[in-house]
């Protein structure tokens, strides 16, 4: 926890496959901006506990969220606070489906590189970027194609979420900004444009020239300035304001 405003909280999770030490230069930009940071490792992440669990794994990183708000909103010091939820990549997803548990809300989400309109878009990208480690053999071509997807069926099965998710009273509140690159691979813009268009709040800004995950080491002036407009804007006024 790096405490800044206590009116002001903004839980930061991260990508697939790392932990919270790779969110650490956003902190670092919230906090200087003024905001109480909450960084946490998802389970099987980092320094958080093992589950071996393959059935519903969705609902549990989703459940790993709402436990992090939870406990801030039993704290006395941020009881009152306005709490926003920062996801990156694959935990843009759960970032949005804790929206669907009943009493759960938060006043804003951003979400980096993510989420997009369709689940299995994500698995059967990150085959064709080269970004598994699966034999060429199996990765191009019908070979390749297969691979895609038999990886991401049974990837839809393990996460045993439905996705998108229906409309909530707190998903057509919550504003929520999706800030992705132009060239991201793995999570298109136009998956990302699609996706936030389901919904009244939410709000994509596209990056030009800005991969996975990069907008800000690509663009840091760009992707700051965004970012702190938009939790300006949800944090310190009335969201029904947000344009």
């Amino acid at each position: 926890m790096c405490e800044g405003d206590a009116d002001r909280v903004v839980v930061l999770g991260h990508g697939v496959g790392l932990s919270k030490s790779a969110s650490l230069a956003h902190a670092k930009f919230l906090y200087e901006a003024g905001y109480t940071v909450c960084l946490f490792d998802h389970r099987n992440h980092g320094a958080s506990s093992s589950d071996r669990r393959f059935r519903r794994v969705g609902e549990h990183f989703t459940t790993d969220i709402v436990s992090v708000v939870s406990a801030l909103r039993e704290s006395p010091t941020y009881r009152s606070a306005k709490i926003a939820l920062y996801g990156f990549s694959f935990s843009t997803f759960p970032s949005v489906h804790a929206l669907t548990r009943k009493g759960f809300a938060v006043d804003a989400i951003v979400c980096d590189s993510g989420p997009g309109e369709d689940a299995r878009e994500i698995f059967e990208s990150f085959l064709r970027a080269g970004a598994l480690p699966v034999p060429d053999l199996f990765s191009v071509g019908p070979a390749g194609k297969a691979t895609a997807a038999s990886m991401s069926a049974t990837a839809l099965l393990m996460l045993g979420v439905d996705w998108p998710p229906a409309p909530t009273p707190a998903i057509e509140r919550v504003p929520a900004l999706t800030i992705s690159g132009g060239d991201d691979r793995i999570i298109t813009p136009d998956s990302v444009r699609s996706f936030a268009g389901r919904y009244p709040q939410f709000r994509a800004r596209i990056l030009p020239n800005v991969e996975h995950l990069a907008g800000l080491k690509t663009e840091p002036r760009l992707y700051t300035e965004t970012v702190l407009e938009f939790l300006d804007r949800t944090l310190r006024t009335d969201p029904s304001t947000v344009d």
